[in-house]
């Protein structure tokens, strides 16, 4: 595969293969939450969906979106140090005594405390009785790209609900994600990625209901490869019952990873020597573990030159770039050993999170640099 490189432009793209490409026609993408996922509703045709309100959902025109008014707006704790919760629904919320440790559930910037009806210069982490808490009704609470011509709306919180009125104009595929990536990261600057919320929160159950899947070793075209050394080793799932069993098999010796694991997701530290190995899976339904193969080996395919000198302001797009070229190698041989390295990196960065969730959900991997 021919690629070309060039220093003044950067474009990464994550798609789907061609033929699942469909001709539907959204208004736009949610870029920018302030509030944690599933704190937001998104209605459409006048009925509430289950559709998850993330980083990236597609939006049509017509939608609707809205904080559900029972979800925990805040927590503090009173004077017996027991756990409060204030909904949205009771915002602005007056306090019937003292209390602290106040715990925002959206972005700090986004609330107010007023005392004897002055607002505070921030947070405080003592609270008065009377003190009244209240979310800021000018401050953004989400972001959307909307429109061919990609125009950014921030929608404020005194807005909500907020109805979608850009038309249907930007083309959609069968995934979220995957559209908006390579617009994304020529767009967003540092500040962007680095406030963005994560796509998905770790631990979160998906699907309880089919087999545990690890979708991306499922799904390669190729046994996957994977570098030899004492390394983290990041693995996540979707389906099955907790809670999970997963042991590493090599040379005749298995290890155990984790038992009564609750979580689908593990990061583990490993020392892995080169050859063959086996990876089972093993969840609460099933009597026999789900076995997966891959090699060990000890040399990365040779990077050009030119994607090892791309000048990027910011040296963690360098190395998501670099992780996507990776998992284009090899006729993708190389997927998992790109999510590794991607790994780290989206604790904090929401390129490399982007990435690394595409990777997990077993999408086909396009860089185009030039």
């Amino acid at each position: 595969m021919n690629h070309q490189f060039s220093n003044s432009f950067l474009l990464l793209a994550l798609m789907l293969p061609s033929a699942s490409l469909q001709a539907t026609l959204v208004a736009g993408a949610i870029t920018g939450l302030q509030c944690p996922h599933d704190h937001y509703l998104l209605t459409r045709s006048g009925v509430p969906t289950n559709r998850p309100v993330q980083i990236f959902t597609e939006v049509r025109e017509g939608d609707t979106i809205a904080i559900h008014a029972n979800q925990p707006a805040l927590y503090y704790r009173d004077e017996q140090l027991t756990l409060q919760t204030v909904t949205y629904q009771q915002i602005p919320f007056t306090m019937p005594s003292a209390g602290k440790e106040l715990e925002p559930s959206c972005h700090p910037t986004r609330y107010t405390v007023k005392r004897q009806g002055q607002p505070l210069p921030s947070l405080p982490s003592s609270l008065q009785a009377k003190d009244v808490i209240d979310l800021l009704p000018e401050q953004s609470i989400l972001q959307l790209q909307l429109g061919s011509q990609s125009v950014i709306t921030d929608v404020k919180y005194k807005d909500l609900a907020y109805t979608v009125h850009a038309t249907g104009e930007v083309p959609t595929i069968n995934n979220n994600l995957v559209s908006w990536l390579g617009q994304w990261l020529t767009q967003a600057n540092e500040n962007q990625l680095q406030q963005a919320v994560i796509l998905r929160t770790r631990g979160e159950t998906e699907n309880t209901t089919t087999l545990p899947s690890i979708t991306l070793l499922a799904s390669a075209p190729q046994e996957q490869q994977l570098i030899a050394g004492e390394r983290l080793l990041e693995l996540a799932w979707s389906g099955g019952k907790a809670p999970f069993t997963l042991t590493l098999a090599h040379a005749g010796h298995a290890q155990v990873l984790a038992t009564n694991l609750q979580t689908q997701w593990l990061r583990q530290t490993v020392s892995l020597s080169p050859g063959k190995y086996q990876l089972l899976l093993q969840d609460a339904q099933i009597k026999g573990p789900i076995s997966y193969q891959f090699t060990v080996v000890t040399k990365l395919p040779s990077m050009p030159d030119e994607l090892s000198m791309v000048n990027l302001s910011a040296n963690h797009l360098r190395l998501v770039i670099q992780s996507a070229w990776l998992a284009n190698q090899d006729e993708g041989k190389w997927l998992w050993e790109a999510y590794q390295q991607v790994g780290m990196l989206a604790d904090n960065y929401l390129s490399a999170r982007t990435l690394k969730t595409a990777l997990e959900q077993g999408q086909s991997i396009t860089i185009t640099l030039e």
